[in-house]
């Protein structure tokens, strides 16, 4: 797809537009920068309007299951143009990562490839394994953060 820096765009082309800003195939995350007139373009046209929010709406209800950024990022900043606010997106942003076991080999200094040498408090000697006590606990982050 051609971007054309001018701001004045035909009905054709921006319908075209609508249809494909969410295909990173056809408009790559490189192009995401150069959006904003096209989003502004189709919110000046009551049908294309009425047709990005139903588009943006349908996104926002699975988006979830989709969850790209970029794409999520994309139909943000479109709604925004559209509507003078963010869309609230219902569910976790982030999905959380758990891991039952953790290899602490796999976190060796690459530069020096060895551990980071901790030392013992009484005697002042170097730690073989400093990891091996390491205990690790599910954490809620929601009582850390304030929602406001």
């Amino acid at each position: 797809m051609d971007f054309d820096t001018n701001s004045s765009f035909g009905t054709e082309t921006l319908t075209t537009f609508l249809n494909n800003f969410d295909d990173l195939n056809l408009i790559s995350e490189n192009y995401t920068e150069f959006l904003l007139p096209y989003f502004e373009a189709i919110s000046k046209d009551n049908k294309l309007r009425r047709l990005a929010k139903k588009k943006c709406k349908n996104y926002f209800e699975r988006w979830v299951s989709t969850n790209d950024k970029e794409i999520s990022t994309r139909y943000q900043e479109f709604w925004f143009i559209l509507n003078g606010t963010f869309y609230e997106l219902e569910g976790n942003l982030f999905h959380n990562l758990i891991i039952n076991e953790v290899d602490i080999k796999e976190y060796e200094n690459v530069l020096n490839n060895q551990a980071k040498k901790e030392f013992e408090p009484d005697t002042g000697k170097p730690l073989p394994n400093p990891l091996n006590n390491l205990i690790l606990e599910e954490v809620e982050v929601t009582d850390y953060v304030d929602a406001s």
